[in-house]
């Protein structure tokens, strides 16, 4: 999930002249009160049009945009909406505006994943998960495989999102953690253990991310406080492997 800027500029540069075009047609925000107003699903749809229309997200908008608050607000009801994105994607033939809705779901996953809940640890989130999941073979089927795909890095950017979903890598919280244990409590954590110790915070509390306060600046980013995260550093290392889940 670290990579995802990186595709954003790649989205730019390849439907600048289709995105020029749409703009013409005349999308506005939405009023802060039509946000309130809207579904957790109608929100997500919301926020594909901010990607396509007006990337990157949050980024220079005026007040009435949709931003990646009100998406944290809905949390775990939004992720059935990002599932249906992945599920009707058809990497065969997509368009610019599909393309732009499958890179806003695997964003909005990231950042649920990172500052609301571990989706992996609830239904909603591992239906999402198998989601993606079939959105990557499909994509490989289709050739995304193929360093001459014009999506290649970004089917190689979705591949790694999807391990830290699936908790086989850490993700950018975790790595705030880990540097508030070094730089608080003096505590080294290579890569490997904390995989582990994200595990293990999953299995205790899924909501543990939303926790971590950043505290900015200056780097590295740190947790405001990281007391919580340190005694269950010592559980973890004490009970010498995290639980079998």
């Amino acid at each position: 999930m670290k990579n995802l800027v990186v595709l954003f500029f790649a989205f730019i540069i390849l439907t600048t002249s289709s995105i020029s075009c749409l703009t013409q047609a005349g999308y506005k925000h939405k009023t802060e009160a039509e946000l309130e107003k809207l579904s957790p699903a109608q929100r997500v749809e919301e926020m594909v049009k901010e990607q396509y229309y007006h990337y990157p997200i949050n980024a220079g908008h005026d007040d009435d945009s949709i931003r990646l608050d009100h998406i944290r607000e809905d949390g775990a009801k939004a992720l059935p909406a990002l599932t249906d994105i992945a599920n009707q994607y058809d990497p065969t033939k997509p368009s610019d505006w599909e393309e732009s809705r499958l890179d806003t779901a695997f964003l909005l996953a990231d950042d649920i994943d990172n500052i609301v809940i571990r989706i992996r640890a609830i239904n909603e989130g591992r239906a999402l998960i198998n989601a993606l999941e079939g959105v990557l073979n499909r994509m490989k089927a289709a050739g995304y495989g193929s360093k001459e795909h014009r999506w290649h890095r970004a089917y190689l950017i979705y591949s790694d999102d999807l391990k830290t979903l699936q908790g086989k890598d850490y993700s950018r919280i975790d790595e705030y953690i880990r540097s508030s244990l070094s730089e608080k409590h003096k505590i080294q954590i290579s890569d490997k253990e904390l995989i582990r110790f994200s595990n293990y915070l999953t299995s205790l509390d899924p909501n543990y991310p939303s926790r971590c306060k950043i505290r900015f600046p200056p780097p590295p980013l740190l947790c405001k406080d990281s007391s919580e995260y340190y005694e269950a550093y010592l559980k973890f290392k004490a009970q010498g492997k995290p639980p079998v889940k």
